[in-house]
């Protein structure tokens, strides 16, 4: 992002140019989504608070009530953040004036995302203060490049960023402090290979079945369990294959295990094994296998895997079949293929 900026600066376009475009549709923004209510503008020293400035200015031609409180006195300003305080024809109050207030809307404009230090002082504490908050670029305290808060942080109803995401909008637990997010169009083309996971980059290529499509032309998911101890998960994955469009759904079930998915399966088939040998003849008749959640940290759990990664049928490894292989991953490794997927949780995956 900061080098798309600066190359546009380069070609001519002014910096202060770019932060009116940012603060007028900060303006824009909220005035479309939070029509009514008295608005209260933090701004910091930087970037994000020249924003800040320029929102509030644009929002009071707007005829909304706006009160701004700025982290120094605007003598002490500089570049483009004072040119931005000066188009505010208001009152700057101190930021920690804004501690004695109730305002309906908070506009968190005081630091971005290249943040590198805990909020303090009065700061930290309207963060804790909470409200309806919607914040300029990431919520302040917020590291914006690795998502993860740096002490208080503002937790926002909705961030407004610009040209393009950044890490803490789509990663955890940054992205839990942005509420919905939203990009403004600046005039800063990114050019990158990053892609959002959301319905809008992988939707298009799922399919789509027709009126004359039947069961056995939507794919046999086949999901395997663990001992009769340990089979909710399995069934709710099995389940969860189902109301995803699967025309078939099989549960593989240890014998003792049996009885219990009986008691509580429907429209979801079931089928017994023994052996890794068994579930390789099982997945040469499957779309799909899944093993892992509730599967056991065993060393038959280990065999299970390998015997599927030589199928033909595409396999999703998830919890206990990551976890058998924490001690060498790179025997898991070798053993995927491209169409192979894996579902770690964060545990899961600082051990692989």
């Amino acid at each position: 992002m900061l080098a798309a900026e600066q190359a546009v600066i380069n070609s001519g376009t002014n910096r202060f140019t770019l932060m009116q475009r940012a603060g007028e549709a900060v303006a824009e923004f909220v005035h479309a989504h939070w029509p009514d209510g008295h608005i209260q503008v933090l701004c910091g020293p930087g970037g994000n608070g020249g924003d800040g400035f320029i929102a509030a200015a644009k929002l009071a031609k707007l005829w909304r009530k706006v009160d701004v409180y700025c982290t120094h006195p605007v003598s002490e300003l500089t570049g483009d953040t004072a040119e931005a305080a000066r188009q505010w024809e208001g009152p700057v109050h101190k930021l920690e004036e804004a501690l004695n207030t109730e305002p309906e809307l908070v506009i968190d404009a005081l630091f971005g995302a290249g943040l590198k230090r805990p909020l303090e002082g009065p700061a930290a504490m309207l963060a804790l203060r909470g409200g309806r908050i919607i914040s300029v670029d990431v919520p302040s305290g917020i590291d914006g490049y690795t998502a993860k808060p740096l002490g208080p942080a503002f937790q926002a109803e909705a961030t407004i960023t610009f040209a393009a995401l950044r890490p803490a909008h789509v990663l955890l637990p940054g992205s839990a402090f942005s509420g919905a997010v939203m990009v403004a169009d600046i005039g800063v083309p990114v050019q990158t290979r990053l892609a959002e996971n959301s319905p809008a980059l992988w939707h298009s290529q799922m399919p789509q079945p027709g009126f004359g499509v039947h069961k056995y032309q939507r794919g046999h998911l086949k999901v395997v369990s663990g001992g009769p101890w340990n089979t909710g998960a399995a069934r709710l994955t099995a389940r969860a294959g189902l109301r995803a469009g699967a025309g078939l759904v099989t549960m593989l079930s240890p014998p003792e295990a049996a009885g219990v998915h009986a008691a509580h399966l429907t429209a979801i088939m079931l089928a017994p094994f023994q052996a890794a040998d068994d579930l390789s003849a099982y997945a040469a008749r499957a779309t799909a296998m899944v093993i892992g959640p509730a599967a056991g940290l065993t060393e038959a759990t280990k065999h299970n895997v390998e015997a599927l990664l030589k199928s033909p049928a595409r396999v999703l490894l998830d919890a206990d079949a990551l976890t058998v292989f924490g001690d060498n991953p790179e025997a898991l490794f070798k053993l995927l293929r491209p169409t192979d997927i894996l579902t770690p949780h964060e545990g899961e995956f600082s051990r692989l």
